[in-house]
């Protein structure tokens, strides 16, 4: 079998078969992982790109491949990224070309004939990836589909609610314990969160200056009319974000830090914070997480924090 090396130069894998009938990849330790890809997913691919002028990029990030490139559009479409292997396999029989910096590509196209090639034109000294007018709007609408599409796949746990106050909560051990008895999710799981009080003109008006405390603090947002929200979130170490938010954690990561500014007056007016546990995610991009949080952000409109990838 033909021996390759990636598209990232780092490391070779093995393969057989070809475009037309698949092609099976052999990789890892000892090239012992295998994996298919089918002539009909190859054929889909090389017709999305193959008309896009320029050269388009590679994404070997196996979990968040940049947005538009070959790796994001088998990770939308297989639910795994190949595209490291895949691409030299798809050079080594001279269906397309790398650029210089193998983080591009470009795939030959047919004359009508058959025949597969590229322009006679001299290629600049820098390829850039390129589009016109109107083949960006076009791939931004698709990737914009396809990230909905991938946002109502998603499989969410039942809303949990968990309703306390801080006074509830003395000091860091206080709270661990308060951990056990309300079951929150295991590290390595993908949390989307909320929390919410009746009371949040009075949160809002108690906040500090940020610029006067040792502590890194969430943002002060404007209040909306109807806002409930003190703050959305999500996280894969839920019970220490929760913590953190509480004011027991590290001093130096942003979050709400409640008990290090929140006055007596508050401190027995209940919070509620709700949450959800997003499922099987091993293979979800992380803009469809991002894109779920963003429109609860938007949704619940917070008293504090940001919208978006921090």
């Amino acid at each position: 079998m033909p021996r390759l090396f990636t598209a990232t130069g780092k490391k070779q894998f093995e393969y057989s078969g070809n475009r037309e009938s698949g092609i099976e990849i052999f990789y890892g330790d000892g090239l012992q992982t295998r994996s298919r890809i089918s002539a009909e997913t190859i054929r889909a691919l090389v017709a999305a790109f193959s008309s896009r002028p320029g050269p388009v990029r590679v994404g070997t990030s196996f979990n968040n491949p940049s947005l538009g490139s070959i790796g994001d559009w088998l990770l939308s479409h297989e639910k795994r990224n190949l595209a490291c292997y895949l691409v030299p396999t798809l050079e080594d029989p001279g269906f397309g070309a790398y650029n210089g910096s193998r983080r591009q590509f470009s795939f030959f196209v047919s004359d009508g004939e058959g025949v597969e090639g590229v322009s006679d034109a001299t290629p600049p000294a820098l390829q850039t990836e390129s589009f016109d007018g109107g083949s960006l709007v076009k791939e931004a609408g698709r990737m914009m589909s396809r990230i909905a599409e991938d946002v109502t796949r998603l499989a969410l746990s039942s809303v949990r609610q968990i309703e306390c106050s801080l006074s509830d909560v003395e000091n860091a051990e206080r709270l661990r314990l308060r951990f056990d008895e309300w079951k929150l999710p295991r590290d390595g799981e993908f949390v989307l969160y909320r929390f919410q009080t009746e009371a949040p003109e009075e949160f809002h008006s108690a906040f500090p200056e940020s610029s006067a405390c040792t502590y890194k603090l969430s943002r002060k947002n404007e209040l909306t009319d109807d806002g409930m929200t003190l703050y959305v979130g999500s996280s894969k170490s839920f019970a220490s974000r929760v913590q953190q938010h509480f004011g027991f954690g590290y001093e130096g990561t942003y979050a709400l830090h409640l008990k290090r500014w929140v006055p007596e007056t508050l401190s027995r007016k209940p919070l509620v914070l709700e949450y959800w546990t997003v499922r099987d995610t091993e293979h979800v991009r992380p803009i469809v997480l991002q894109t779920l949080e963003d429109y609860l952000w938007d949704h619940s409109q917070p008293v504090f924090g940001r919208r978006g990838s921090r």
